[in-house]
């Protein structure tokens, strides 16, 4: 149950498997793929699974009621609502909230979904600093895509690690945006992991540094999940895009939201100096 989204790369007629694709679909040449391969079972609240016709993707939440995604499935997802699933598993019965809007980032694929209404579990923040400097450090890596390119077990919720190997604008295609160049071992995504999360720790607090796109085969060839090179859009490079729609959407409010507002009535819990 999922989407199958082929981007021909004009300099280099490369064929792109986004993460999310139909399960038993063979290999294309020279693609960038996407659960994670190798990995284990996850329970991270606030990685989602979204479901759009019989498709899937994975979303991240990072704020009460915005959801960070890779923009080829918001487009995949036509004109209808997006389910987004607050579950660890697609075969559990668990709280579900429709989107009311979604927009990709310009130029990149990453975007952002809200939600009709708050989230009912606790969001992750975006990393907004320049992440150059972390070339070689560890991401972990969640999704509910598959295990392997012919696995066809999408649908649970699993993590992995891997390693940031560059940053930077992803020269075969450049409007792919600023993306972050992973390693495919220990772990990499697969089919489904598209708009999944990759994490990072910085200073002590784990942030979303980035969200799937695919994998990529430099040398051409048919690829496999696991093979080539894991691609995911570089959230920092488009703080300005995620901060524009949060604002706009889901701005800070006084009540508890794990977010400082402004000129409150009272003192917002969140923060010391709100007057």
């Amino acid at each position: 149950m999922q989407h199958l989204q082929r981007y021909a790369l004009a300099s280099s007629l490369i064929v792109w498997m986004a993460a999310c694709s139909v399960a038993g679909d063979e290999p294309t040449t020279g693609s960038l793929s996407e659960a994670i391969v190798g990995g284990t079972a996850a329970t991270d609240p606030a990685v989602v699974l979204l479901e759009f016709g019989n498709s899937l993707c994975t979303g991240v939440l990072v704020s009460p009621k915005v959801v960070a995604t890779a923009k080829h499935c918001i487009e995949g997802s036509g004109n209808g609502p997006i389910q987004v699933r607050f579950v660890n598993n697609q075969a559990q019965n668990g709280p579900s909230i429709n989107t009311v809007k979604k927009q990709g980032a310009p130029n990149a694929d990453t975007g952002a979904l809200l939600l009709a209404q708050a989230a009912p579990v606790p969001w992750v923040p975006l990393n907004t600093a320049p992440i150059e400097s972390s070339v070689n450090q560890a991401i972990r890596l969640v999704g509910f895509g598959l295990t392997g390119t012919h696995a066809g077990n999408p649908g649970v919720k699993r993590q992995g690690m891997t390693t940031l190997l560059q940053v930077g604008i992803f020269g075969p295609d450049p409007t792919v945006g600023n993306v972050l160049v992973t390693d495919v071992t220990p772990q990499a995504t697969c089919n489904g992991d598209s708009g999944g999360p990759q994490f990072m720790s910085i200073g002590g607090t784990e942030y979303v540094v980035g969200t799937t796109i695919g994998a990529y085969s430099p040398t051409g060839g048919n690829i496999q999940c696991g093979q080539g090179l894991g691609i995911a859009a570089n959230v920092a490079a488009y703080s300005a895009f995620f901060n524009s729609f949060i604002t706009a959407n889901d701005p800070p409010s006084c009540a508890a939201d794990n977010r400082c507002a402004p000129n409150c009535a009272t003192p917002d819990p969140d923060c010391s100096n709100c007057g």
